[in-house]
Formats: C-alpha cells, structure tokens, sequence
C-alpha cells in the first residue's frame, strides 16, 4: 500500500511575482459575502490577488482543472465543504499533474475541512496566507466501479465522465452505517 503513496513537499510562496486565484462560491453554506473582508486584508498585505467566482455546479472544479498554473502562485478555495472538494479533485485529476499551494476560506454551513486543518475563520485563513504558512496534508484518490484510473476517458471533454468515476477526498471518508446515516441527515 504505501507504494501508492505521494509525499507533498512544502513550498514557500512567492507572493511577488504572480497573483492567487481565489475560486470564489457567493452562495455557499452561509451564503456570507466575505469579498470586502478579503479584498482589504490581501490589498493591505499588497497580495496581488483575483477572484474566480462561480455560478453553477461543477465550476469550482473546472476552474482548478483548466486553470493557467503559470499565472498563479497559489490557489485558494472560498466557500463550504464541497467548494472546497471540488476545487482539491478539480487540481489533483489534471492531465498535467501540476499543482500549486492552497489555501481554503471556510464560508459553509458546517466547514469541517478547515476546521480539520485549524482554520475557524475567514480572518484566521487570511493569517496563514498573509504569511505564506503551508503545511501538508494527506488526500485519498477513490475510484469508483473501476479498477484503474488508465481506464477512465480522457481529456477536457470527458471530465465530467472521468470525475463521475474518481474523486479525491480530505475528510468525511466513510461506509457502510455512517454513510448511510450522513445520506439521510
């Protein structure tokens, strides 16, 4: 098992040279616009920064897939639980395999991915990026009825298809009873 496993290096983050891409949700959880409160802390910092907001189902996602890795220095996810997970599985299942630091901003109904990182706040969140702190964390690839990721389609235009068969998963990971329990809550 654990030849299938990755180790993440730590990275320090230029915050000089190119911008972070905030995949912004506006209605998320609490639906809270926390848009000003971002926008004054980063501005004060002189964090060069731009906002990817997004309107439907799936775009969080998407804007991590596609997204030009070399106009970024890092990549926050705003917004609940599911933001947050789409924009993990969105990075991770890139052709390219490139990546960049992340970083979340908890504005969900119940955010226990930041919570499970220590991250209680949006002020909190914008601490950590403010002062390009990075840790490690460890991220599970599930397949699902398949038995390899080489048999899953490929390319931009089958993503959907590809992600109805492969996620990546950071919490909440369960089977059996609890899931059935979570499903019906």
């Amino acid at each position: 098992m654990l030849e299938n496993l990755d180790l993440i290096e730590s990275r320090k983050i230029d915050w000089q040279n190119k911008p972070i891409a905030i995949i912004y949700n506006p209605v998320s959880g609490k639906s809270k616009n926390i848009r000003p409160m971002i926008e004054h802390r980063l501005g004060e910092a002189k964090i060069p920064f731009e906002f990817l907001p997004t309107k439907e189902y799936f775009d969080p996602f998407m804007f991590a897939y596609t997204l030009d890795m070399d106009k970024y220095s890092a990549l926050v996810a705003s917004g609940g639980d599911g933001t947050c997970h789409e924009v993990v599985s969105g990075m991770l299942m890139r052709e390219d395999k490139r990546t960049l630091p992340m970083s979340f901003f908890p504005n969900g109904s119940g955010d226990d991915f930041c919570s499970s990182m220590g991250i209680y706040s949006v002020d909190h969140a914008l601490d950590y990026i403010i002062c390009a702190k990075t840790i490690q964390i460890d991220t599970v690839k599930v397949l699902l009825d398949t038995d390899s990721e080489d048999t899953l389609p490929k390319g931009v235009e089958n993503i959907r298809q590809k992600a109805s068969k492969m996620r990546y998963m950071n919490i909440n990971a369960a089977i059996a009873m609890p899931a059935k329990i979570n499903a019906g809550a």
